[in-house]
């Protein structure tokens, strides 16, 4: 591959055969990454699917510019009390670099899941875990759980500097481009529902408010979430 001065600015198919390549190719691996992510961290598995420690190529190659970061928000702490309800919520976002513009300039949440809860872990605080890796570069995925007293929901989401966007909740497959905003009703039988919301843009710093302030003020949402089928 060329330096990372030549390389293209906007994706295209060369460029996702390009990485394809690199993926394969020991000698554009980034070795201490990867010694790095096989050292053991004091908080266990941080969602349901086991991180495995893969080789990956060199962030660089892309560019300098090419990854600014990667984050969450999340209410795996302390979950939020509302209409006798204990709503739990994760969502996922990538700071704008050379592969992904957002309308604000900064940041975009490409993926947000909302649930509730009959239990929560106030000791070892294992009711929800999230976890988003940037080691599939420009590729991104998010995962983790939410527990209730007799299931787990287990998700997944990802971006692609192509535009494709899916999330995976239990087995559910949900196209991201439909709605952003996944929210789960896990029923006292022990099925789950689900709502997709497709909602503007959404920022990072945006997250709280507008989950707390617009999302569970909608009547659709607070008639999905306190149907009497619902645990609480």
């Amino acid at each position: 591959m060329a330096h990372s001065q030549n390389v293209k600015t906007d994706w295209d198919e060369d460029l996702r055969a390009q990485q394809l390549s690199l993926i394969e190719n020991p000698e554009r691996w980034d070795m201490e990454r990867m010694k790095n992510d096989m050292q053991p961290t004091p908080f266990g598995n941080p969602g349901f699917m086991q991180f495995g420690a893969f080789p990956v190529p060199d962030y660089a190659l892309w560019g300098e510019d090419s990854f600014k970061g990667l984050g969450f928000a999340s209410t795996a702490i302390q979950p939020l009390l509302w209409k006798g309800k204990k709503v739990i919520y994760s969502s996922f976002w990538v700071n704008d670099n050379r592969f992904y513009h957002s309308k604000n300039g900064k940041d975009r949440a490409f993926f947000t899941i909302i649930t509730v809860t009959d239990t929560v872990d106030t000791v070892h605080y294992s009711t929800a875990r999230v976890q988003i890796l940037s080691r599939n570069h420009p590729d991104y995925l998010g995962q983790g759980y939410f527990k209730t007293k007799n299931q787990q929901i287990d998700f997944l989401g990802f971006t692609t500097p192509e535009g494709q966007e899916f999330a995976v909740v239990n087995m559910r497959l949900f196209h991201l481009q439909h709605g952003q905003v996944i929210l789960i009703a896990p029923q006292k039988d022990g099925s789950l529902r689900s709502l997709q919301i497709k909602m503007p843009e959404i920022q990072s710093d945006q997250v709280d408010r507008i989950i707390q302030k617009e999302l569970l003020t909608r009547e659709e949402v607070v008639t999905f979430f306190t149907q009497p089928s619902v645990i609480k």
